[in-house]
């Protein structure tokens, strides 16, 4: 079973960084996986740590439940996650990986009394990108019984791979956001000091874009970026607020289409009924940082695992 500990990093956190960090010092295997080894697959038992799920909570501003936090199965899922992206012959440099888009579905209740959770992670090729190459990671969540409770797909950029441009790019990845809905409700949204590396403690995501000037200027950026999880758990916790449905049977996408340094003060808008959410980037010429949007999921039905 996966430790999923409160500590800054559980052993499996750091020997998949440490695969991580030593496949970084291999350039000659990278790009080495053919298009057959594809997709990369993991799954195991997380074993829930109550005080994590606490702290997580604190830091994103959630309200206590019986159920486990609406992004928190993307948290538990990360030491798969690094086992994933520590596979030597993966494209670019996995460290600096940037994350550009997050769909979420909430198929059921996640209760937050069980002992672990049956966590799957599968990693597969998108298409080129101008910057590089983009990778899907899928993340499942089941019940004891199989059943799907929620999933997520995050998109990953890695930079430093040459792009084959004739393969049919992406248009635009992230998508430009639309325009603020009328009505919509404005508010501060804070991105204190820190915040990078109190969220890398709690989630296990060291990724050093977040966690200094220092790191992140090794990655092209002069400032650190907040995660964009915890931008986005902060911003849903906000829209639940002001939402009048339930996220389950719900369908969330979202796009970061800027990066938000800490520390910063920005601005969050949420539509009327929380449909919609968009957090801009302070400044002269407000830029939007990260945007979402709810639907319903068409399709809610059961979902074995296979």
């Amino acid at each position: 079973m996966i430790s999923e500990e409160s500590e800054p990093a559980s052993d499996s956190l750091t020997r998949a960084y440490a695969r991580l960090l030593s496949n970084e010092l291999l350039p000659s295997r990278s790009g080495s996986l053919k298009a057959s080894d594809y997709p990369l697959h993991c799954r195991g038992p997380v074993a829930v740590s109550k005080s994590r799920v606490k702290a997580y909570r604190d830091i994103c501003g959630l309200a206590d439940s019986d159920d486990l936090p609406p992004l928190y199965p993307q948290v538990a899922a990360m030491p798969l996650h690094l086992q994933l992206l520590s596979t030597p012959g993966l494209p670019g440099r996995s460290v600096g990986v940037v994350h550009v888009g997050q769909r979420v579905k909430w198929h059921r209740p996640m209760p937050g009394s069980v002992p672990h959770l049956d966590i799957e992670a599968i990693l597969r090729p998108g298409k080129a990108h101008p910057r590089g190459q983009l990778f899907h990671m899928d993340t499942h969540l089941y019940d004891e019984e199989g059943a799907l409770l929620w999933e997520g797909e995050s998109l990953f950029l890695f930079r430093g791979v040459v792009p084959d441009l004739a393969d049919d790019p992406l248009d635009r990845v992230p998508p430009s956001a639309p325009g603020i809905p009328e009505a919509s409700e404005s508010r501060d949204f804070k991105c204190p000091a820190g915040i990078g590396r109190s969220y890398a403690r709690i989630s296990g995501d060291w990724n050093p874009i977040h966690l200094s000037s220092m790191s992140a200027r090794l990655f092209g950026f002069q400032c650190p970026i907040v995660h964009g999880m915890w931008a986005l758990a902060r911003a849903l916790a906000e829209v639940g607020e002001q939402a009048d449905h339930s996220l389950i049977g719900q369908e969330l996408e979202a796009w970061f289409n800027a990066p938000l340094f800490w520390p910063s003060e920005t601005r969050l808008h949420v539509s009327p009924g929380g449909g919609w959410f968009q957090v801009d980037r302070a400044g002269r010429r407000p830029k939007p940082a990260l945007w979402g949007r709810l639907t319903p999921i068409h399709e809610y039905a059961s979902a074995k695992r296979g």
